[in-house]
């Protein structure tokens, strides 16, 4: 699945600060792993955060990159996603992440 730098970020903040058993944490790190973004993408993107906003070079903005999740990983997204929208609490940041993941 392609993701942009932006749904890459609101990935990992479904899970940021979640509690739950070493499995489900140990999932939420692999996920992590795979979305999170790597020094040399840092550096190459011009990612800073400013004024507690995460930004990035604007030519970068739509980038996309595929990422292959497991049966589990694409589940959990989707059940965080679920749970947003249940208790009315997305975003407009959350859109294209919910049409790729719920509404797919």
């Amino acid at each position: 699945m392609e993701l942009t730098i932006l749904e890459r970020l609101m990935t990992l903040g479904l899970f940021a600060g979640r509690e739950g058993n070493m499995t489900f944490l140990r999932a939420v790190r692999e996920l992590a792993g795979k979305v999170g973004l790597a020094a040399d993408e840092i550096k190459k993107f011009e990612i800073k955060e400013e004024d507690g906003q995460t930004k990035w070079s604007p030519k970068y903005g739509e980038t996309a990159f595929e990422i292959s999740f497991s049966g589990g990983e694409h589940s959990m997204i989707t059940e965080a996603l679920q749970k947003l929208e249940k208790e009315e609490r997305l975003t407009e940041n959350h859109f294209s992440l919910y049409e790729k993941f719920v509404e797919k």
